[in-house]
């Protein structure tokens, strides 16, 4: 399996069995408005990033983000990335489209160049209330992962799929 085939498969582990019913206030949008939003995210959590601003990162993502880490360790994190790979300084998007198990979710994959190095990174966003809030983050420079971390026994941290809702729809 090549590096971009095991990072696609990741990517759409990710967000397999994601879903659930769709909220009130969420609006149906075409592929372009969605693709627009996770775009406009992802500049901004890139503009972010390099204000070293992870609590605003924190803040900013879908609740099931904050519902797989605490904040206090996701800061670490964040910071200990930073510090590794300096500034992100472009992201050229490979794909951005409606993730492979729910069209609640939009996923974007491409190469980010940072300061110190390049990573291939793959995001997912919850698209809620009109905007794409983080889901996920994975950077992976082709040998090893900058982000998640691995805990012991190579177990990728806090990146389990969300549980769908009950009564949500099924996969087939």
């Amino acid at each position: 399996m090549s590096n971009l085939s095991a990072v696609g498969a990741v990517a759409f582990l990710l967000v397999s069995g994601c879903g659930g019913a769709p909220r009130q206030n969420d609006v149906p949008l075409d592929d372009e408005a969605r693709r627009a939003l996770a775009m406009v995210a992802t500049d901004a959590l890139r503009e972010t990033f390099n204000k070293d601003a992870c609590g605003a990162i924190y803040g900013e993502a879908s609740d099931f983000f904050r519902s797989q880490q605490p904040r206090e360790p996701w800061m670490n994190e964040c910071r200990r990335l930073r510090g590794t790979v300096g500034d992100w300084e472009s992201f050229k998007v490979r794909s951005a489209a409606a993730c492979p198990a729910s069209d609640e979710f939009m996923c974007v994959s491409g190469w980010a160049t940072f300061a110190n190095a390049g990573y291939r990174v793959l995001i997912a966003y919850r698209l809620e209330a009109g905007r794409a809030r983080l889901d996920s983050l994975v950077l992976w420079n082709g040998e090893t992962w900058a982000f998640p971390p691995l805990l012991p026994g190579g177990r990728k941290r806090y990146y389990d799929p969300p549980q769908r809702a009950p009564g949500g729809p099924s996969s087939s």
